[in-house]
């Protein structure tokens, strides 16, 4: 993955999670972002940007490429 590219959360993360609520299981499926920038700290890590607004550092192996 390289910056700019588009990602959604992985499924082994969403399944992961403590989702107690279908409807934030769906609002995940459907939130898509933008890798930013890579992260030294914490390691193995993206700054992305999501389309609801939010930011934050999300690890590699928790989100997937929609395209690059």
């Amino acid at each position: 993955m390289k910056a700019g590219d588009l990602v959604k959360w992985s499924l082994s993360w969403i399944a992961g999670c403590d989702l107690d609520k279908v409807n934030r299981a769906e609002f995940y499926r459907n939130q898509i972002g933008v890798l930013i920038k890579r992260l030294d700290d914490p390691t193995g890590c993206w700054f992305v940007v999501w389309n609801d607004g939010k930011t934050g550092a999300v690890h590699r192996d928790y989100v997937e490429a929609l395209c690059r």
